[in-house]
């Protein structure tokens, strides 16, 4: 009986960081090339101009941050949070952005070319100016988007703007 109160005990103890929206998930997250910030919790993050090319942020929490004019050049981005982030004029050429929820996030100028964004939720964002050349849009949801020539994207717009 004791063990199975503390394998219990253990299991909640790692978990609950894992659910504490304000705790960080990943310690070792540091915000700069290379980094590895997967499953990191990096809500409101302030992180204007910085340079994190190559670096991994697989599941993390980027909702509300603010990174604008950040360079995410080839980085892992798969099952990330944006959503509500300021990203204006953010680079992202290359980065693996496949299944990222990004609603209502300011990529306003971004540059997105080369990037995978298949199924990813881009509705209500902002990509006025964006640039999106050889950019991988299959399934995404753009619903209320708006769009690169300013118009907005109409309900059911998936993979392309209507």
């Amino acid at each position: 009986m004791w063990r199975f109160a503390a394998i219990a005990a253990l299991v909640t103890a790692m978990a609950t960081p894992a659910l504490a929206y304000e705790r960080a998930v990943n310690p070792s997250c540091k915000l700069e090339a290379e980094a590895n910030c997967n499953w990191g919790n990096l809500y409101r993050a302030k992180a204007k101009g910085l340079d994190l090319r190559d670096a991994a942020f697989l599941s993390a929490i980027l909702d509300e941050g603010d990174f604008e004019g950040a360079n995410f050049e080839q980085a892992l981005m798969q099952l990330t949070y944006m959503r509500g982030g300021n990203f204006k004029n953010a680079n992202f050429t290359r980065a693996h952005m496949h299944a990222t929820k990004m609603q209502g996030a300011n990529l306003e100028g971004a540059i997105l070319d080369h990037t995978n964004l298949t199924s990813s939720n881009m509705e209500g964002a902002n990509l006025k100016g964006a640039s999106l050349k050889n950019a991988m849009l299959m399934n995404a949801k753009l619903s209320g988007a708006t769009w690169i020539d300013g118009r907005v994207c109409a309900p059911g717009s998936i993979g392309e703007c209507k």
